[in-house]
């Protein structure tokens, strides 16, 4: 089940606080790379602890 979920305008100042230019964000090792694989890993962990206990 999905919810809405708010970002607020403090977490997103702190997330481009170091944005210069589009490759910050779209690049290689840009922000929406890293927000991909820190999302990836949270669910992923929390499917092995649902799974494993």
């Amino acid at each position: 089940m999905m919810t809405e979920t708010t970002f607020t305008p403090e977490l997103l100042d702190q997330l481009l606080a170091n944005y210069e230019k589009p490759e910050d964000l779209t690049g290689t090792d840009g922000l929406f790379k890293q927000l991909k694989k820190a999302l990836i890993e949270r669910a992923l962990g929390a499917e092995l602890s649902d799974h494993l206990g």
